[in-house]
């Protein structure tokens, strides 16, 4: 006789019987989820925003969505899979944001003696001139162009790779 489901550790629990209970306001099976895929997701965020915190954000808010939508996962596909296209779709919001939140800094009209600020802002490498970190500046601009012009699916896999 094979012990009840509910009888069982949440960790042997496959994916879906854990969507099931989650639905239910189960949440150690919402932990439960969570340690099991973190590491997935949050290498996911990272590949995509380049940066550890914003990554955990967007790994933290993607969780929320994910159970406050549990019910509407219908078991198609694997919960990783449904996680990780949360996960990307924040991400990339995330990115969007970024890009409108982002503000140009005024340069000092003195030349005699550079601001503090300027200091700050000084190339780190003596080869990096403002001529190519310009260049750079805008070849990546042109590349995320290039980028966000492709369809969905392809953008999703260029950018996870």
């Amino acid at each position: 006789m094979a012990p009840a489901v509910e009888s069982l550790p949440l960790s042997s629990l496959s994916d879906l019987e854990l969507a099931t209970r989650m639905a239910r306001g189960d949440r150690g099976a919402f932990t439960t989820v969570m340690r099991r895929h973190n590491r997935l997701l949050f290498r996911t965020a990272r590949a995509i925003l380049r940066d550890d915190a914003d990554a955990e954000d967007a790994v933290q808010d993607a969780y929320l969505k994910a159970y406050a939508r549990i019910g509407t996962f219908a078991g198609d596909s694997r919960l990783s899979t449904w996680l990780v296209r949360i996960v990307v779709n924040e991400a990339l919001g995330r990115l969007r944001q970024r890009k409108r939140d982002q503000t140009v800094v005024p340069f000092s009209p003195s030349r005699e003696r550079p601001s503090e600020s300027e200091e700050d802002m000084a190339p780190g490498r003596p080869e990096e001139t403002p001529e190519n970190m310009t260049l750079r500046a805008e070849m990546r601009k042109l590349l995320e162009r290039s980028i966000d012009e492709l369809p969905v699916d392809f953008r999703t896999v260029f950018i996870l790779r």
